[in-house]
């Protein structure tokens, strides 16, 4: 399974540090620290979970941010596990924490 979420998810070049579903199931967002971008996903027979049975996911929004003052390392490290949160707000928009604690409300 690990594999297929690797791929599902390909669109990042960085590990994943934050996920969350929206609220109707639609859509999934990620957000990567390691390479600043948070990304929306199409769920659904051609998306996430079409990608859990075999067919890669789609991703239908991205958005790379700026970088942040924090070096990296293992401070930075559990840092994110403490600071870095993705949410919807609405169906169309997300709020994103990030590990310098500046927040930012994104369009999907």
């Amino acid at each position: 399974a690990r594999g297929s979420c690797r791929r599902i998810l390909e669109g990042h070049t960085g590990k994943i540090s934050a996920l969350s579903f929206s609220e109707d199931g639609a859509y999934l967002a990620s957000y990567s620290s390691e390479d600043r971008t948070v990304k929306t996903w199409q769920c659904g027979a051609t998306g996430f979970f079409g990608g859990l049975l075999g067919i890669s996911g789609k991703c239908v929004n991205s958005h790379t941010l700026p970088p942040t003052n924090i070096k990296p390392g293992l401070n930075s490290t559990l840092q994110q596990i403490h600071t870095v949160s993705i949410r919807w707000t609405s169906p169309k928009e997300i709020q994103l924490a990030r590990e310098d604690r500046r927040l930012y409300l994104l369009k999907v």
